[in-house]
């Protein structure tokens, strides 16, 4: 069953690496038969929210600003995933992106208790460093906003040591996006172990082939549940869903 993808891409360099990631999951996407719709949020005006809380009269224009949200808000009732797509900025978002999160507040003030429209959610993130440590302050606050919106995470593209403008050129990172977006037809995810926590029942039955972003000082298993070192933000493949 094909589903309905909406990128919001909140980088601010139309040729970046951000902006490949997101060519590379699109026609992945679409390769599977997949629905993308895809905003450049550098590219509209797009005014930050006001905090009225005055939202939610007009479900088709649920925001009291008219202005390019509204043209984002329809594609965004509709998908059934919200990629958030961003370099990383001060270990978190853009700007572009957290002001265009920020107003889709609108439309859960169309439902009783603000309640936000379930929706599954992927993150891909282009970024200079490439440490655990430099990863570990936006995957708390992506992990933490899903689980306050009620949101299934479908797993993140993580693409280290890249800086200038086209570095991502010809990195495995571009495959493995082209490779996540076709597998969201399936259900398979991203997961990551870190050193000396791979579970016990990382083994053979439990895992088809691995699906796992690796980075520095990181560990995963192999086919035969072995703790293997590895390095490089490097994504393989799982041919089914983790449980």
């Amino acid at each position: 069953m094909s589903k309905k993808i909406l990128i919001l891409n909140g980088s601010p360099r139309s040729k970046g690496n951000t902006a490949m990631l997101c060519d590379a999951l699109s026609a992945g996407a679409r390769s599977a038969g997949h629905q993308v719709t895809r905003f450049d949020l550098h590219k509209l005006d797009i005014h930050g929210c006001l905090g009225c809380v005055k939202g939610g009269k007009d479900p088709a224009s649920p925001c009291v600003q008219k202005d390019d949200m509204g043209l984002i808000y329809p594609a965004y009732r509709e998908a059934d995933i919200v990629v958030l797509a961003s370099p990383m900025y001060y270990w978190g978002f853009s700007g572009q992106l957290k002001t265009a999160f920020d107003r889709l507040f609108a439309v859960a003030e169309c439902f009783p208790g603000y309640a936000n429209p379930h929706k599954e959610c992927a993150l891909i993130m282009a970024a200079e460093g490439n440490s655990a440590d430099n990863w570990k302050p936006v995957l708390d606050y992506y992990h933490a906003l899903l689980g306050f919106l009620g949101w299934q995470d479908r797993g993140q593209v993580l693409a280290g040591g890249v800086f200038e403008a086209g570095a991502v050129a010809g990195q495995p990172v571009l495959d493995q996006a082209f490779r996540f977006g076709a597998s969201l037809l399936i259900g398979a995810r991203y997961i990551r172990f870190p050193r000396d926590a791979v579970p016990a029942a990382a083994s053979r039955p439990f895992y088809d082939t691995c699906a796992i972003p690796l980075l520095p000082r990181y560990t995963i298993p192999n086919h035969d549940g072995h703790p293997v070192h590895q390095s490089g933000s490097i994504i393989a493949e799982l041919s089914r869903p983790l449980p």
